[in-house]
C-alpha cells in the first residue's frame, strides 16, 4: 500500500544519496560528511523501521483478535515472528553504519560499505512487507 511505497521511495533516495560518490567531494569535512550519512540512517529509523514496527504491532492485535474468536492462527504468528526478526535485523544493520561511521574516517569505502548495507536493510524490509501480506492473505482463509 502506500506506506511500503513511501518506505521504498525513501530507501530508493538514501541509496541514491548515497551512491552519489561526488558526496565525498562536496562535503570534504569528515564531520559533515559523517552528519550526511547519519541523517540518512536517522530517516531510515523513524520511517522505516518505525513504521514496520507499528504495522508488526497492529498485525499481532488481529491476530490476537482472531484467536479470541477461536481461529487457529498459529501459522500466521510464526510469519509475524519472522517479520518481527526481520525489522529486528533492519535496526541491527542501522545500528552497525551507525557504528562504523563514527568508528572511521568516512571515505569512498565507506560510503559503498554503507550502501551496501542500505540495500540489505532495504532488502529486509521488502521482505516485512511480503510477509506482512502473506498474513493478510491468509488471515482471509480463516
Amino acid at each position: 500500500g502506500a506506506e511500503e511505497e513511501e518506505i521504498e521511495r525513501l530507501l530508493t533516495q538514501q541509496e541514491r544519496i548515497l551512491a552519489d560518490t561526488t558526496l565525498i567531494e562536496e562535503i570534504p569535512e569528515q564531520a559533515q560528511l559523517e552528519a550526511q550519512v547519519l541523517e540518512q540512517v536517522e530517516i531510515s529509523e523513524q520511517n522505516v523501521v518505525k513504521i514496520a514496527s507499528r504495522r508488526a504491532a497492529a498485525i499481532e492485535a488481529k491476530l490476537e483478535e482472531l484467536a479470541r474468536e477461536g481461529k487457529n492462527v498459529e501459522d500466521l504468528e510464526i510469519l509475524l515472528a519472522d517479520a518481527q526478526s526481520k525489522i529486528e535485523e533492519a535496526t541491527a544493520l542501522l545500528h552497525t553504519i551507525r557504528e562504523d561511521i563514527r568508528a572511521e574516517d568516512v571515505n569512498e569505502a565507506t560510503i559503498h560499505a554503507t550502501r551496501d548495507t542500505f540495500r540489505a536493510a532495504r532488502k529486509n524490509t521488502r521482505d516485512v512487507y511480503e510477509t506482512f501480506r502473506a498474513i493478510a492473505r491468509e488471515s482471509k482463509n480463516l
